[in-house]
């Protein structure tokens, strides 16, 4: 199986959350891991916010390291704010 991840599915994986468990079944069930690059961001913030353990960011750089990493096109955020004027998307979107 490929999966693509957000925040919300990796961070629950490093820290306890209530849908922990769920985040790891399917990480456990994932062959290809997709994540667009800003994912590195957001969860380290995470990390940082909830004061994680060592652990949690060790266990972090292992996932790093096996995700694909996609890069949006220079006009992707022009695009998905056209895009957004007509839906009013949240951010947990």
């Amino acid at each position: 199986m490929e999966s693509f991840f957000d925040t919300s599915a990796i961070v629950p994986l490093l820290v306890r959350e209530s849908h922990s468990k769920a985040a790891l079944g399917i990480w456990q069930e994932t062959k290809v891991f997709w994540a667009w690059s800003w994912l590195k961001v957001e969860t380290e913030a995470a990390l940082i916010r909830r004061k994680a353990p060592s652990a949690s960011w060790r266990e972090w750089r292992t996932m790093e390291r096996q995700i694909r990493w996609l890069e949006q096109p220079a006009d992707f955020s022009i695009q998905v704010c056209q895009f957004n004027r007509l839906i009013g998307l949240r951010a947990a979107d």
